[in-house]
This record gives C-alpha cells, sequence and structure tokens, in this order.
C-alpha cells in the first residue's frame, strides 16, 4: 500500500508540476503579446492619423489594422488556453486524488494495524520506563541500608532523633548539573508533548547521556 500511495503522491506532484510549467509559459506569452499589442497600436494610431491627412492609402492603414487584430485575437486565444490549463489541471488532480481516496479505502485495516503496533510499542516502553524505576528504588535502598541501619540503632540509644537518609522518590528526583542547574529524571508533560506532538528532544538531556557513555559511568 505505501509503495503505491507513493507512486500516486509521485503522480500528483508531476502533474502539478507539468501544469504549473505550462501556466508559466503561456503567461510569459501572455505578457509579450500584451507589449506588441501596446507598440502596434501607438502604430496603428500614427497610421489612423496619416490616413485621415491623405499621407496614407486606405489599404496601408487597413493592413496595419489587421496586424493589432491579429494580436488581440491571439491574446484572447492565449487567455482561453490559460483558463483550460487550470480546469485541466483540477481535472487531472481530482483524478489522482480519487485514487488516492480509494487507496487509503483499500489500505485502512492496515493502517489502523500499524497505530495499533505504535501504540503498543510505546505501552511497553512505559512498561520498562516503570520497571527501570522500580529497579533503581531498590538499589537505592540497598545502597542506604547501612546508613538507616546505622541512624536506626542511634535512635533507638538516644543519639538521634530522626533519620536524615532521604527516601527514593526524594533523591532519585532529580539530577544535579556542574552549572548549578538541574535536570528532572522523571518525564515531565512538556517533554511527552514535545516528543509525540513535535518530535523534539532535549538537548540537554542528550548532552548528559552522552557525557555519562563518554564516562563510562553509564
Amino acid at each position: 500500500m505505501k509503495k503505491v500511495l507513493l507512486s500516486l503522491f509521485n503522480k500528483a506532484d508531476q502533474t502539478e508540476e507539468r501544469y504549473e510549467l505550462a501556466l508559466e509559459r503561456k503567461q510569459e506569452e501572455l505578457m509579450q503579446l500584451k507589449l506588441d499589442l501596446k507598440e502596434a497600436s501607438i502604430v496603428h494610431a500614427e497610421f489612423q492619423k496619416m490616413k485621415i491627412l491623405g499621407d496614407i492609402t486606405g489599404e496601408v492603414y487597413d493592413a496595419e489594422a489587421r496586424k493589432v487584430e491579429a494580436i488581440q485575437k491571439q491574446i484572447q486565444e492565449v487567455q482561453k488556453e490559460i483558463q483550460l490549463i487550470d480546469k485541466y489541471r483540477t481535472d487531472d488532480v481530482k483524478s489522482v486524488l480519487e485514487e488516492l481516496d480509494a487507496e487509503k479505502l483499500k489500505g485502512s485495516k492496515e493502517y489502523h494495524a500499524e497505530l495499533e503496533k505504535l501504540k503498543l510499542e510505546l505501552i511497553a516502553s512505559k512498561l520498562e520506563y516503570l520497571r527501570k524505576m522500580k529497579e533503581s528504588k531498590e538499589k537505592y535502598d540497598m545502597l542506604v541500608a547501612p546508613t538507616r541501619k546505622l541512624d536506626m540503632l542511634k535512635q533507638k540509644v538516644g543519639l538521634q532523633k530522626h533519620s536524615y537518609v532521604s527516601g527514593s522518590y526524594e533523591a532519585l528526583n532529580y539530577y544535579s548539573l556542574p552549572d548549578g542547574s538541574h535536570e528532572f529524571l522523571i518525564i515531565e508533560t512538556p517533554e511527552i508533548s514535545n516528543a509525540l506532538g513535535y518530535g523534539r528532544i532535549p538537548e540537554r538531556l542528550e548532552k548528559i547521556v552522552k557525557d555519562a557513555k563518554d564516562k563510562g559511568i553509564i
């Protein structure tokens, strides 16, 4: 289906391009004819004056008048051709559009299947993301377990009132950058909107990951 649609889109583009070129040529021709008519009209007016004054014969004047009429006729023909170009272009493009609509209808099932696949792939990515969050929480708990145990012992003997170890949500909520700014570790709605709606991924995020990989941290 994709190949057929691509072929039809190419056909539509080529059809449009051919008519655009034809229209451009005719418009240039019309412009030149209008210039010719302007010049011929000046000469015709001069010949008309000369005829009235008796400087030229009626035959000579008529010959010049026929030149003006011929140019006017050419202008009318070219104007008609320009109108026909618009009509033919519309008809031909409509014909291709009908083919495209018919092909799109044929591929409706395939389209919905592909769309369903994309959505399920996003769900799989979401699940993987949440699993990574869960895994990170478990690793963090193991990392701070000795400190927590020590705090508990201190609390029991009255050396300390509270444990100062942050929970996994607070500790893994953001990453501190050398410039003093932070990168949040939880994906936020604007980031999702930018990725899904506009195909944009934060450059800073890519840089952080690249630097970490270059240093062998991850």
